[in-house]
Formats: structure tokens, C-alpha cells, sequence
């Protein structure tokens, strides 16, 4: 259902604006190695509308868009007659659409018509998870400190521009099964970072509010076990799990 943002408006005031905002869902998952385990975006075309009258809109989508991964890649040619590969268009599973869009030119073209309802609403949703850049660089340096403890030092590297965020960073890791107590800790001087040891799950969590391009972050645990460790410890710590939420 949408909610009327007109109608909370000065009626003498003219409001003819169309705000468009773009969120996108990662959630990445990776051994101790660094390697890929599982990855999906889930992103939403979020409009607000202050159109008067509902006047038609057309919204253009980049040409270099398939949907459906198993969708054959076309022979396909740039400005300067070359010939595109496989990473130079963008795969997503599917999409779905409101009920205000037109699709009749969106195979064809990639071109979207539509009468946009007065408030705000949701143009489209869509998910991948053929490959994309990853925007983190996670490196786990494990340590025996003695039989019984384990360190774990855990640095985070955002690989995006400097001028782009991620709010909401959620990460996760699991402890050894038999471990007693653990401590984790923050670099000095972290803020609107929080962790938690979750003790009846076995998992660390570590949350932070908000990640800057081009910045690192590092968290420290350390796992102080019943037994003493053995080879398979560092597979009971991993796999690590990540999920952003990215605003453009």
C-alpha cells in the first residue's frame, strides 16, 4: 500500500521531484583461507514520487543486462567494434517488477514506462550470485599461543572507493567446540563497533555500524580451550560469514 507524500504537502507549494535511491544486500561467505564458500546480492530500486499527476516516466537500465545465469551471452560489440566477454555484463538471477512498469520494451531496449504511484514505492527487486567484486579483502592470522589458547586476529579491508560506505557490517565466525571462555577485543580507538560471544552457539559476532572505503578494521579473539588444539582447529573456526548493506 502506498502512502500519499503529496498529501502531507503544502498544497500551494509545487512539488515535481522523483527521488531514486538503489539497496543492495551482500551476503558472503568464506574459509579461513579467503576463498569463496557461497555469495548472493539482493538489491531494491526504491522511488519516492512528488510528481504532480502521476505524469508517465521512462527509466533506462544499463544494456549490458541479462537476467537469468544461464542466459547464453550475446555477440556483442562496444563503440570501438569490440567484441564483449562474459565479464563485461552484469548476470542476475531474476528481477520482478511493480505493477506499474511496462515491460513491453525492457527485452529489446532495457527501457521501463511506467505511471509512478504517489509516494513511496518499490520499482523492482533483483538477486545474483554469479561472480562479483568483493568489497572486502579478509585476511584471519591464527596463532597457538600456548596448547589450550588460540589467537585470532581478524582484519577487514574495504576494497571500495574512499567516498562510498557500508552501513551495518555483520560478521560471524564460529569457536572450537570445546572451547571454555573467550575474550575478544576491539582496536583501540573502534567506534560504533559491537561484539558478542554467543556461547550457546559456539560463534563470535562482530558488527559495525558503519565501514569506509579504502579503511581497515581488525578484531581480536582469542579461544581459550578444555583440550589441546589439534590440526583440525582452524576448520572449526571457519568458515567467517558477512553480510553489508550498501547505499548508492
Amino acid at each position: 500500500m502506498n502512502k500519499s507524500i503529496l498529501a502531507d504537502k503544502d498544497k500551494k507549494k509545487k512539488i515535481n521531484e522523483l527521488y531514486v535511491d538503489i539497496f543492495e544486500r551482500l551476503n558472503i561467505m568464506t574459509n579461513l583461507q579467503g576463498d569463496i564458500l557461497s555469495q548472493s546480492i539482493d538489491g531494491t530500486i526504491s522511488m519516492r514520487s512528488y510528481l504532480n499527476g502521476c505524469p508517465p516516466v521512462r527509466m533506462l537500465l544499463t544494456q549490458n543486462l541479462l537476467v537469468g545465469k544461464d542466459t547464453p551471452i550475446p555477440v556483442v560489440q562496444d563503440t570501438e567494434g569490440k567484441t564483449l566477454t562474459a565479464d563485461d555484463f552484469i548476470i542476475v538471477d531474476d528481477m520482478n517488477f511493480h505493477d506499474c512498469m511496462n515491460l513491453e520494451k525492457f527485452e529489446s531496449e532495457r527501457l521501463l514506462s511506467f505511471n509512478p504511484p504517489e509516494g513511496e514505492f518499490t520499482a523492482l527487486n533483483y538477486r545474483m550470485t554469479t561472480g562479483f567484486h568483493h568489497p572486502f579483502t579478509i585476511r584471519p592470522m591464527m596463532e597457538e599461543k600456548s596448547e589450550t589458547k588460540i589467537e585470532l586476529i581478524l582484519q577487514i579491508r574495504a576494497d571500495f572507493e574512499p567516498d562510498v560506505d557500508a552501513n551495518n557490517v555483520f560478521v560471524s565466525l564460529h569457536a572450537p567446540h570445546d572451547t571454555t571462555t573467550c575474550s575478544i577485543t576491539l582496536a583501540p580507538g573502534a567506534v560504533g563497533q559491537v561484539k558478542e560471544y554467543r556461547e550457546n552457539e559456539h560463534r563470535v559476532l562482530w558488527m559495525i555500524s558503519k565501514v569506509s572505503g579504502q579503511k581497515e578494521y581488525y578484531l581480536k579473539v582469542i579461544f581459550n580451550l578444555e583440550k589441546p588444539a589439534n590440526q583440525f582447529i582452524a576448520k572449526e573456526i571457519g568458515p567467517i560469514a558477512y553480510i553489508l548493506e550498501m547505499n548508492n
